[in-house]
């Protein structure tokens, strides 16, 4: 491995530093969207009850008459 980047020269450093920070910034997105912090566990349910109970049609209907 360290032969390749020795081959490759001086260009290598800037594009292994921009796999580096690529990398850090995968991660960290996949830490800060993890499921349970974007969509707490029943919020989904608590929706569709909500939508199936006419409280989304009559949302619908006041938005659009207004």
């Amino acid at each position: 491995m360290l032969e390749l980047i020795e081959s490759g020269g001086w260009l290598m450093v800037p594009i292994i530093l921009c796999s580096i920070i690529a990398l850090a910034i995968i991660v960290e997105r996949f830490w800060a969207l993890q499921r349970s912090r974007i969509c707490p566990r029943n919020l989904v349910n608590q929706i569709w009850q909500w939508a199936r109970g006419g409280g989304g049609w009559s949302i619908c209907v006041m938005t659009a008459l207004s």
